[in-house]
């Protein structure tokens, strides 16, 4: 392997960073509105695309463009390696402390959404690959940086990719948390649907269907404010009441964090139907708050604890209830041994009289830990922080997905606050410093993997 390199790091980020700033500064959300042919996943999303490709294009990268949905900065010729990142964010709440978008550093911290999920990785990869590339050394392998722009919906950007520049020998993704996920749970989404008249006259909760509900609020035919707030209290439920002139407005607030751990936030939709239940007795009702109360499944009868991948999770990620129809969009992380047509069976038991679609199913994945690619990998970890590179299973969806001899490697340190999906995301400068060594040195050590 190649052994470290003794740049300064912390003086390579100093003059850098603000690139990183004004790629945080882009809103780079999906947008339907201007979503078109040449703009698949909206103009926000795409001028962040555009920001990077020019980046890569200034540094004398080759370009290879796919239908404005990703585009690929190769270097070098021979045997493939991918770096896979993408541009998109999830949405924002109104509750963060300063403009989600403002990229600014302060504190020792770079500020905004996607600070950590996952610009810093797709901006220090680049700038390690420029690094390299500046010292003068010949690559032995086509090293690309690739960039997508659907990852937080669909994935479809990778599989047009994909499709179209066919896998590499390798990638890896730095788009989670060191030291490495080199295997992750199968990810689903589900659409449940049907006819609804009853207690609520209206609700809707969430932002994203895999993002943890931070807020969720509901009008209902229920005229005792007082009484319902000492039910809240009772179960521990955080609400505000508004009575208005024909019913009462619940509004209860969770905490945002991502849909693969659940156990890092609180799910306002589940609060709010489990004091809903309380409060109306409907049979209905109850169903949904036993059913999606507990967030490992265990009320849906979907319990599953498989090892090595661990526990199932369940959240509905969005809610409404409109015009006399109620619409679920469900997320469920499950672990290997179990499958989608299990799981989708059970869930159509609890609910026969709603429709059940499974929209989006992305089974497990694992790459077993002595392939030489991940062992190149796991030694730059060692080199630049003195610790061992233990390998873990992860609840979230990457693009490992769609690679599959893929593995998430950073950018966020081993330890560090992980706010992805959550308000107020933030990442640390010494944290973007570290992870740069460290894919200069990951870089330079598959370059020198034996085929």
């Amino acid at each position: 392997m190649v052994s470290v390199s003794k740049l300064n790091y912390r003086q390579v980020w100093e003059a850098h960073k603000g690139e990183f700033s004004r790629l945080v500064q882009i809103p780079s959300m999906y947008d339907a509105e201007s979503a078109g042919p040449e703009t698949p996943y909206g103009i926000p999303v795409y001028r962040a695309l555009g920001y990077m490709k020019e980046l890569c294009r200034q540094e004398g990268f080759q370009i290879t463009e796919y239908d404005g949905a990703a585009f690929a900065a190769s270097w070098g010729t021979g045997e493939r390696i991918d770096i896979v990142s993408h541009l998109d964010v999830v949405g924002v709440t109104d509750d963060w402390e300063e403009d989600p978008f403002s990229g600014s550093i302060h504190d020792g911290y770079v500020h905004g959404r996607g600070t950590q999920d996952m610009k810093s990785g797709a901006y220090l990869t680049f700038l390690a690959l420029k690094l390299i590339k500046d010292s003068g050394i010949v690559p032995k392998k086509e090293i690309r940086l690739v960039y997508g722009t659907d990852e937080e919906r669909t994935m479809d950007d990778m599989r047009l990719y994909v499709a179209k520049a066919g896998l590499p020998a390798f990638s890896f993704t730095p788009d989670g948390t060191f030291p490495m996920v080199n295997g992750e749970k199968g990810a689903l989404m589900w659409i449940m649907e049907g006819d609804y008249t009853g207690f609520v006259r209206s609700l809707s909760g969430g932002i994203q269907p895999n993002v943890i509900p931070p807020e969720a609020v509901a009008a209902v035919d229920f005229h005792d404010a007082g009484l319902a707030a000492r039910t809240a209290q009772s179960l521990g439920i955080d609400a505000a009441f508004e009575v208005l002139p024909e019913a009462l407005q619940i509004r209860v607030k969770g905490k945002a964090a991502h849909a693969s751990r659940p156990e890092s936030g609180r799910n306002a939709v589940t609060d709010l139907f489990r004091l809903l239940a309380a409060l109306s007795g409907e049979e209905m009702l109850c169903r949904i708050a036993s059913c999606f109360g507990d967030a490992h499944g265990q009320g849906a009868g979907m319990g599953y604890d498989i090892s090595p991948m661990g526990k199932l999770s369940l959240s509905p990620g969005i809610v409404e209830i409109t015009n006399g129809r109620i619409r679920f969009w469900i997320d469920c992380r499950y672990p290997y041994g179990v499958g989608s047509d299990t799981l989708t069976g059970i869930l159509s038991a609890h609910f026969p009289e709603y429709d059940v679609a499974l929209s989006y199913d992305a089974p497990p994945t694992f790459t077993p830990e002595d392939d030489p690619y991940i062992l190149a990998l796991k030694t730059a970890y060692r080199a630049a922080t003195g610790r061992a590179c233990t390998a873990s299973i992860s609840g979230g969806v990457s693009y490992a997905k769609v690679f599959g001899h893929c593995v998430t490697f950073g950018a966020l340190a081993e330890g560090s606050e992980n706010l992805t999906h959550q308000k107020n995301e933030k990442i640390s400068e010494s944290d973007c410093i570290a992870a740069l060594e460290i894919y200069h040195n990951a870089i330079k050590n598959l370059m020198e993997v034996a085929k």
